[in-house]
């Protein structure tokens, strides 16, 4: 008859040295800490769902506040005005754009990038130089008497500040430089050519010109008549004879 063999509850088992005696066995804290991740964030049946962010462009919302401020100038809107025009939460307001003042520098940034294509595809065009610039002006008038009577946003923004900005001068500057130079480029192909006399001075003439676009939009933006501004334009381009 073979000998019964000894239960494993029986055998003895080896003594575990007191390292071993500190380490748990495995799984031994799998469930407490299961339920502790599970009781991190407990479950209110009556908490509302956060809602979700509203998404929208960047460019489209700022271009909403940069007509805003062409129209109403920096400090009449609110940012309650501002939210509602651009149809966008004041936390998006600030998260996207920081704070009015930042703001207010990315409308500027978007005007002068809207206007610099505009200045450029009407003076960097080929044909003589007075045509030119004879149609960049008229250009202007045609837009102040189409429903666009607010003047330079530039200009605006430098007179509301004066020499207390210098984020906003130097917007100014950079832009105003910007159409110097390209009245600058048409003028010295003209004076090349020949249809300018050799006396003139291409910089200086420039700079007039720049000016007096500055000076009609201030004018138009004051309800002049028609009359007026083309008289304006009439004189002004009468330095070139």
């Amino acid at each position: 008859e073979p000998e019964p063999q000894p239960s494993l509850a029986a055998q003895p088992q080896p003594a575990r040295s007191t390292d071993q005696a500190l380490i748990p066995a495995a799984g031994a804290w799998r469930a407490p800490r299961l339920l502790l991740l599970c009781n991190d964030r407990p479950t209110d049946p009556y908490q509302q769902p956060m809602a979700r962010p509203k998404e929208f462009v960047r460019e489209d919302v700022l271009d909403k506040a940069m007509q805003l401020f062409w129209a109403r100038g920096f400090e009449t809107p609110s940012i309650q005005d501002l939210v509602e025009c651009m149809g966008i939460g004041r936390s998006s307001l600030y998260d996207t754009f920081g704070s009015k003042e930042e703001l207010i520098f990315e409308a500027l940034d978007c005007y002068v990038s809207q206007m610099k294509g505009r200045i450029l595809a009407n003076l960097d065009r080929p044909g003589p130089a007075r045509q030119v610039i004879d149609d960049f002006f008229r250009n202007l008038i045609e837009r102040d008497f189409g429903g666009h009577t607010k003047s330079c946003l530039i200009t605006r923004a430098a007179l509301m500040t004066g020499r207390s900005n210098e984020e906003i001068l130097d917007r100014a500057c950079d832009f105003l430089n910007l159409v110097e130079d390209a009245f600058h480029r048409i003028l010295s192909n003209g004076l090349e050519g020949g249809e300018i006399t050799p006396e003139k001075d291409a910089r200086a003439l420039a700079r007039f010109f720049v000016n007096a676009m500055q000076g009609i939009s201030v004018t138009a933006a004051a309800r002049a008549e028609r009359n007026t501004l083309e008289d304006v334009v009439r004189t002004t381009l009468s330095v070139l004879d």
